[in-house]
């Protein structure tokens, strides 16, 4: 029997960076992605369907990444959270214990190694 495809939710506040996301992902890997464009909704989309990775941006309106990671990490222990941040912000990182990184700009080339790390997925 098939394992089940996998679930990650990405959120940004910059649809751009969602849609590539997206459509590079759900193309090459048997990974189902979601977007959202802010941690309101993100954490809406995580109270009704179970993701098992959220790659989420720092500076969005509203509510920032890292509250919103603090509250995966504390209802959903078991997703992985992967922060992606503009900056290497010392205070971003001590905040956010638990969480993984990827500095911007992101190339497909992290998020492929990222996938393997995670997923232990290879690329099609």
């Amino acid at each position: 029997m098939d394992e089940p495809r996998k679930q990650v939710l990405c959120v940004d506040d910059e649809p751009d960076i969602t849609y590539r996301m997206k459509r590079f992902v759900e193309r090459h890997y048997p990974i189902d992605v979601h977007t959202a464009e802010n941690g309101y909704m993100a954490l809406g989309m995580m109270s009704q369907h179970h993701f098992d990775a959220v790659l989420l941006d720092v500076s969005m309106p509203g509510i920032s990444g890292i509250e919103v990671t603090a509250e995966i990490i504390k209802l959903y222990p078991k997703t992985i959270v992967i922060i992606i941040t503009g900056s290497g912000d010392h205070e971003i990182l001590s905040r956010s214990k638990g969480a993984r990184f990827l500095i911007k700009p992101v190339s497909m080339d992290e998020i492929k190694t990222l996938i393997y790390q995670h997923f232990g997925l290879m690329a099609n």
